[in-house]
């Protein structure tokens, strides 16, 4: 019976995923350049900062790629913020409440949307019926926040990039993430969020960017946040750094939707590319603004700074260009966080490396700060951002657990994915994306979730990674009933284990 329903397993994702798209998405949803939503009214600039504008009770489908989340609801906010220099702007945050919601807690992630194109920000882009580019990110990033769900905790996406696709501003970002929360906590007549909820930032790769600066700045900007901690993973530090590392490699893409990013906040910058580039390449350079990551990392493949400009890397030194990069470097802040933070990085990571983030550790354990940073010795980029996220998750349980976090330890390690915290934590990952996949009611009490039980509670043996595999694979492989294969098999699966009322 196990092996029959591991099969069984992989034989849906194959039918699923080969099914006819128009089938199985939503139609007609609207990209936030043509939607009216995004755009406040006059008079908007008055409100304070965090406060809400407007809001909606969301109909259409949220998921992955074409699977979707039965959660209990979706809303989105617009919400009053502000740009890296004070100027007034607006910003919508998704909130997403799971059946059997614990309005007390909160985890706010932030995708990693790298693009500087507004039109795909994950307002829009975690709806079923959405760009397919924006699948294999902010959507695949959801089997991270959708176990966040499954523990009833309340998860917000704000669109942190601003409404112009501000990719790789510090201070934007930090301004968007923490008055989306602001917004959240005062909402309580809309999603029944607690004001004194606690709450805990996640965020890997382009998601650390808003997630550091917004732990380093809350204490000031934000002091009425009960935020507990906060997890990055891939850290986003020193652009120019990224930005001679990346092309090196085949993720030049990233780097030219950075420029393209740090130019629409930065008037001065943008007048600047257009002065040295290359004629005949800058249609196709500044074409990345009208495209997602996907297709603009495709586009711009081992480009070299020597296609771009006569300057070479030499233009990373330029005034107007080392300006904007030192504003947005992490390391230049002079903010640090009265909050527990949680690092995850491969020393090997070929997009952001790793000394930046060596060197954030030291600087802010020097002055307190206590962060737990597990470094893997092996794996890349892409890799570290499976193989970390388990003790990242198990991590963010901790905290909302009460469990205390004092100093600082670094954790050199041959695989993330090998420590028993993260075990723990890729049972609540995999299990929520199983649940999920088989139509499961998102949150805590649904019939699967009983059935699976909490093996994060359970006592650990020492670090007897052994013993958690086999409770972890055992507990995957007989979770699924007989009747829910049943029933997906027939086509009822819709039907199963929903709840009568909402939480």
């Amino acid at each position: 019976m196990r092996i029959l329903s591991i099969a069984f397993i992989f034989a849906f994702i194959q039918v699923a995923f080969a099914a006819p798209l128009d089938a199985l998405v939503a139609r007609g949803i609207v990209k936030p350049s043509d939607d009216s939503f995004y755009s406040p009214k006059d008079g908007y600039e008055k409100l304070k900062v965090g406060e809400i504008i407007n809001w909606r009770k969301m109909t259409n489908a949220y998921g992955i790629a074409i699977v979707k989340e039965r959660i209990d609801s979706a809303y989105q906010l617009l919400v009053r913020s502000e740009d890296s220099f004070g100027n007034p702007n607006a910003i919508v945050t998704t909130v997403l409440i799971p059946y059997n919601v614990d309005n007390t807690k909160i985890l706010s992630y932030q995708a990693a949307v790298d693009t500087p194109n507004p039109d795909c920000a994950p307002s829009y882009a975690l709806q079923l019926g959405s760009d397919p580019s924006t699948w294999i990110t902010t959507q695949i990033e959801q089997v991270l926040s959708v176990a966040g769900l499954y523990e009833g905790w309340i998860v917000v996406i704000p669109d942190f990039l601003g409404p112009k696709g501000a990719f790789g501003v510090g201070l934007q970002a930090a301004h968007a993430t923490l008055n989306s929360l602001k917004a959240v906590v005062s909402s309580n007549a809309i999603t029944g969020a607690s004001k004194d909820a606690q709450i805990a930032l996640w965020g890997y790769s382009g998601g650390t960017q808003p997630s550091l600066w917004a732990a380093a700045l809350a204490s000031t900007y934000a002091p009425e946040l009960n935020i507990i901690g906060a997890a990055v993973g891939g850290l986003l530090i020193d652009l120019e750094h990224v930005a001679t590392t990346a092309m090196k490699f085949p993720f030049a893409g990233l780097v030219i939707n950075a420029i393209n990013g740090l130019a629409n906040e930065y008037p001065d910058l943008l007048q600047y590319v257009k002065k040295i580039i290359y004629p005949a390449i800058e249609t196709k350079f500044f074409s990345v603004t009208k495209q997602c990551l996907i297709p603009s990392a495709l586009s711009n493949l081992f480009t070299n700074w020597n296609q771009l400009t006569s300057l070479g890397v030499n233009v990373l030194q330029q005034p107007v260009v080392k300006n904007v990069t030192s504003l947005n470097n992490m390391l230049n802040l002079n903010a640090k966080p009265t909050i527990p933070l949680f690092f995850y990085n491969a020393k090997l990571d070929e997009i952001v490396p790793a000394t930046d983030a060596d060197k954030l550790f030291a600087k802010w354990c020097a002055q307190g700060v206590s962060i737990q940073y597990n470094q893997d010795l092996l794996s890349g980029h892409i890799t570290q951002a499976i193989f970390g996220s388990g003790s990242a998750f198990t991590w963010i349980k901790d905290r909302f657990k009460g469990k205390s976090q004092t100093g600082c330890k670094k954790r050199p390690t041959i695989s993330n994915a090998l420590n028993f915290e993260s075990l723990l934590g890729f049972n609540n990952i995999i299990s929520s994306a199983l649940k999920t996949l088989f139509f499961q009611a998102v949150g805590p009490q649904s019939q699967l979730s009983s059935q699976l039980g909490s093996f994060a509670d359970l006592p650990a043996k020492g670090n007897d990674t052994t013993e958690a595999t086999r409770t972890i694979v055992q507990g995957i492989a007989t979770s699924f009933a007989q009747s829910d294969i049943d029933a997906v098999a027939s086509g009822d699966a819709i039907l199963v284990n929903a709840p009568t009322s909402a939480a």
